[in-house]
């Protein structure tokens, strides 16, 4: 058993080291100084503030989706419900990269023509953005709020029944209080994958310097054009967030699994 031990702890070590070292690197690859002068640059202020408005929109939208369609597959059994819900999944282990491509061919085809006499367009604009991170992060979403639903033992519905109260006001009343800790992990969970969305956004809405560019792209961007300041700026900010929102998740939502 103590070799066992000893072989898990070793394990542990090895990528805890894998992981600070990466860490380490990116952070000492850049002086104060520089770090705060490309924070101050308008293309990462762009970055930033791009990120902020797409991933809150796009949480939105994820959350008004997510919200009915998690309550319902957590109450009804239904003929084909698996295969709904491995449907629902597929964004979780598909790469995002197909994903964009996917929806590069619906919105780059006919359809996109079709919208395009209306104006709207998703191809290359940062309306394009906001979907690629809708589609991606939902599934994360819609899973986390709905192993909040299962949680709430059934007999709460009766007793609001009992109540007087209808289905909507059930909800409302009880249900939605109860599961709101996890509704909330939900959204911090979902909200960290939409800033961090990359792949989906890249094939989608293109990486557009100012238009498009979010902090990921800004890292793609700042690569590409030898401009290492711009990336390892925006890739330690986009660390931090993360590191944040985990503390945050972890300490106050400890009783939700990360889906």
């Amino acid at each position: 058993m103590k070799i066992f031990e000893t072989l898990q702890k070793f394990l542990l070590l090895i990528l805890l080291i894998i992981i600070i070292s990466g860490l380490i690197v990116l952070f000492i690859e850049i002086s104060p100084y520089q770090l705060l002068k490309t924070l101050q640059s308008r293309e990462f202020i762009f970055s930033i503030k791009f990120s902020l408005m797409t991933s809150i929109v796009s949480l939105f939208l994820s959350f008004f989706f997510s919200l009915p369609v998690a309550y319902f597959l957590a109450r009804k059994n239904f003929f084909g419900k698996p295969f709904v819900q491995n449907l629902l999944d597929i964004p979780v282990s598909l790469s995002p990269l197909v994903i964009g491509l996917m929806y590069l061919i619906l919105f780059g085809g006919p359809f996109g023509k079709l919208l395009d006499k209306f104006n709207i367009s998703f191809v290359f604009t940062p309306l394009g953005v906001i979907f690629a991170q809708f589609i991606v992060i939902t599934p994360f979403v819609e899973k986390n709020i709905e192993v909040a639903f299962s949680k709430i033992s059934e007999r709460y519905e009766f007793i609001g029944q009992t109540m007087g109260l209808n289905d909507f006001e059930i909800f409302v009343k009880i249900i939605f209080p109860m599961a709101q800790e996890g509704i909330v992990a939900g959204l911090i969970l979902g909200w960290s994958r939409a800033i961090s969305e990359f792949g989906a956004t890249v094939m989608l809405a293109g990486a557009i310097r100012m238009k498009t560019e979010t902090l990921p792209i800004a890292v793609f961007l700042g690569v590409n054009s030898y401009d290492m300041n711009l990336a390892i700026s925006a890739g330690i900010i986009m660390v931090l967030i993360s590191f944040l929102i985990h503390i945050l998740v972890r300490r106050v939502f400890k009783n939700y699994a990360i889906y």
